[in-house]
């Protein structure tokens, strides 16, 4: 170094005169960028794999796992433990990041007991009010199926066989509209609404009708269409005026 720096200034030892320059060789050049890994060149890498017909894309990790997994299925040892592995390993993760679950909601659902073909169920003789049961403060009057029309259901079902256990559960003591659709004898439709309504089948309509001793006036007839499930298909008597 030279104290002759051309400057007015007080020397300084650390000043370097002109011509001369601190790094002589100069910047020095970027180290290259490192060459990826086989390894790496793999992974990033995606295999087209045929099962059950359909062509699937999967990378080298899921590639390799089905790998394991079917080793595994043929019993190689190296495989089998390490299917053990991912299934430990799984269950770990599942304890510590997975809620438990609550128990399902339990929603009861109570069919109501609908009114509206009790008074065509009398009509037509199907049912009659229980005298023993008959109270001035009773709002609905109980009625009892009449046994010949249980029998005649009973006889409609296939081989004549008898109630099921739900179909014994679902009758109700003391209510006939319970009884009337295990027996085939009736349908309620909208069961879970308020809007739920008992239908007689046109079977035991068109029956009752050919053995009742007398005729309906057109208000008891409109009362017995009304509680008729599909009455177009009801062959009518000739003295029916009330056609659906």
């Amino acid at each position: 170094m030279n104290d002759d720096s051309g400057s007015k200034k007080t020397p300084n030892r650390g000043w370097f005169s002109k011509g001369h320059c601190a790094n002589p060789g100069g910047r020095p050049t970027a180290l290259p960028a490192p060459r990826p890994s086989v390894l790496e060149i793999l992974i990033d890498k995606t295999f087209t794999a045929v099962r059950d017909g359909i062509e699937r894309t999967l990378e080298l990790k899921e590639a390799l796992q089905q790998r394991t997994y079917q080793d595994a299925l043929k019993g190689k040892p190296m495989a089998m433990r390490q299917v053990v592995k991912w299934i430990l390993e799984r269950d770990v993760w599942r304890t510590k990041n997975e809620r438990p679950s609550s128990p399902p909601a339990i929603t009861s659902h109570i069919s109501p007991d609908p009114e509206n073909a009790d008074a065509a169920l009398v009509l037509l003789g199907i049912a009659a009010p229980n005298l023993a049961r008959a109270t001035w403060t009773q709002d609905r009057v109980h009625l009892l199926l009449e046994p010949r029309w249980v029998q005649a259901a009973l006889h409609r079902r296939r081989g004549g066989q008898r109630l099921t256990n739900r179909e014994r559960d679902e009758i109700q003591p003391g209510s006939v509209t319970s009884a009337l659709q295990p027996l085939r004898m009736a349908k309620k439709l909208d069961p879970y609404r308020e809007t739920a309504r008992m239908a007689l089948e046109p079977w035991l309509v068109e029956a009752t009708l050919a053995l009742l001793p007398r005729t309906l006036g057109p208000a008891d007839q409109a009362i017995v269409v009304k509680a008729t499930r599909t009455p177009r298909k009801v062959r009518w008597p000739e003295w029916w005026s009330e056609n659906p």
